[in-house]
C-alpha cells in the first residue's frame, strides 16, 4: 500500500485494516477567501477523501460522487491538484514534493475514474414519490366474494 508522510503523527492506526489507498500530509488552499495554505493529513479511499488538521478530532470528507474532475493546476509556480466539485466549487491541494505530487495525482485520478464507472453502472434511485398503482382488472374488495372474485 503506497503511503507518504508518517501516520503516527496525526492518523495513528486510522488507515490500518481499511481500504485506504494512500495517506499523508498535503497542503489545502483554505480559509473563506482561498488565500491560505493549510497543512492537513489526508486519507484516500476508493470512494472518498478524508482529512483533518493538527489537533482536530473532526474528520472532513469529500466523496468521489461530489467530484466532477481531477486535474493539474499551477498556483504561484507550484504544481497543484485541482478537484472540481459539483456546484462550481474547487478544492486545491499541494504536495510537499514532486514525487508525492505524482503519486497523489495518479491515485486520486484512478480512484475518481473507478468510482465514476461504478456510479454509472449503479441503479438510479428515483427521488419522486411513487403514486399508488390501481389494479383495474379486479373489482374493488368490497365487491368481491369470499373466493376473491
Amino acid at each position: 500500500m503506497p503511503k507518504t508522510g508518517t501516520s503516527e503523527v496525526i492518523g495513528g492506526d486510522y488507515a490500518l485494516g481499511k481500504d485506504c489507498i494512500m495517506h499523508g500530509y498535503m497542503l489545502k488552499l483554505g480559509n473563506p477567501f482561498l488565500t491560505q495554505w493549510q497543512r492537513r493529513y489526508f486519507y484516500l479511499f476508493p470512494n472518498r477523501v478524508e482529512w483533518r488538521g493538527e489537533g482536530e478530532s473532526r474528520q472532513n470528507l469529500l466523496t468521489m460522487e461530489q467530484i466532477v474532475l481531477v486535474e493539474d493546476s499551477q498556483i504561484k509556480d507550484k504544481k497543484c491538484i485541482l478537484l472540481r466539485i459539483k456546484g462550481g466549487k474547487q478544492f486545491v491541494l499541494q504536495c510537499e514534493s514532486d514525487p508525492e505530487f505524482v503519486q497523489w495525482k495518479k491515485e486520486l485520478t484512478e480512484a475518481f475514474t473507478e468510482a465514476q464507472k461504478l456510479l454509472r453502472r449503479a441503479p438510479k434511485v428515483i427521488s419522486k414519490t411513487r403514486t399508488a398503482v390501481v389494479e383495474l382488472s379486479k373489482p374493488p374488495l368490497t365487491h368481491r366474494n369470499s373466493n376473491g372474485l
